[in-house]
């Protein structure tokens, strides 16, 4: 393994050489090769990304707890990850999908006793098949007091 990735280090920067003047080439300080994202990875990144979202002054100003489960961080690592551009369109995805509705969430609805909020997955229609379309899912907010349960 250390030996294909030093080959392909060593073919990136031939490569390099050949597109770039000599003068440019020798100002570069290396030549650095990124290997594409895993679905670990991606998945990893959106965990993070909703903990800091979790962590937000206005969530603990309510004394707010957020909660997700692992179809949730799922569907945002599918829907905000791209190939071409990598984690990049995570954060709009995120943006659209949780922090944008859960703010109007947050202003919408009375959470005087609620302690947490919980993110869901909700499947609106499923296909002919019975299997949902992947444009038909999207994240949904649950407040929680106790056993109770209100949904948005």
């Amino acid at each position: 393994f250390a030996e294909s990735t030093a080959t392909t280090a060593s073919r990136h920067e031939s490569a390099v050489r050949e597109f770039f003047r000599p003068e440019f080439f020798n100002r570069l300080d290396g030549v650095i090769t990124f290997n594409p994202l895993t679905h670990a990875s991606i998945v990893e990144i959106t965990e993070k990304e909703l903990n800091s979202i979790a962590r937000r002054e206005g969530l603990k100003k309510l004394g707010l707890r957020l909660t997700w489960s692992t179809d949730v961080v799922d569907f945002l690592a599918s829907t905000g990850f791209d190939p071409r551009y990598g984690a990049r369109p995570l954060q709009r995805t995120l943006e659209t999908l949780v922090v944008a509705p859960l703010s109007r969430f947050l202003v919408e609805t009375k959470i005087d006793s609620a302690k947490e909020v919980a993110l869901t997955l909700i499947e609106d229609r499923p296909s002919r098949d019975g299997q949902p379309h992947s444009s038909s899912r999207r994240i949904g907010f649950c407040t929680l007091r106790g056993t109770t349960k209100g949904y948005w």
